[in-house]
């Protein structure tokens, strides 16, 4: 009898432990809804990422989109992720060669946007985040074109 009192202890214990571990759920997660402006609409892909600090320009997101030939000027969709800090990067390749494309002075030739303010240079996780709160919101960016020379 003793043991098994031992056991039943235990056994609660756990419980109890497992119970005041938090779980993920659809509580956790928060309705986003992205715009992006000032698309070219033009025969190349579109690439958009939604990506935490941890995942940060590299090839995980917590949300991706792409779009083969954007044939509009906007691009507005909702979608939800766990709350939490995001950046937005969304990348135009004009030229379809795969890599992001930049002239001899390192000024890009490809179109892309951030989330964040207006930047000039390399932006960093903590110009360009954005935090996704439990009631949503929306987050509305501008794409940027290099000048026609």
């Amino acid at each position: 009898m003793l043991k098994l009192t031992k056991i039943l202890q235990l056994t609660g214990f756990v419980a109890a432990v497992c119970l005041s571990v938090p779980m993920a759920s659809a509580a956790d997660e928060t309705n986003i809804r992205l715009v992006i402006k000032d698309i070219k609409a033009v025969d190349a892909p579109l690439y958009i990422s939604v990506q935490s600090r941890d995942d940060y320009r590299s090839s995980r997101s917590a949300k991706s989109f792409i779009i083969k030939a954007p044939s509009r000027e906007i691009f507005n969709e909702s979608f939800q992720i766990p709350a939490g800090d995001y950046a937005v990067s969304v990348w135009h390749d004009l030229d379809k060669d795969n890599s992001f494309t930049m002239d001899k002075k390192w000024r890009p030739l490809d179109g892309w946007a951030s989330s964040g303010p207006e930047l000039k240079g390399d932006p960093k996780f903590d110009d360009v985040k954005f935090k996704a709160a439990q009631d949503g919101q929306v987050i509305e960016i501008s794409m940027h074109y290099a000048a026609k020379t």
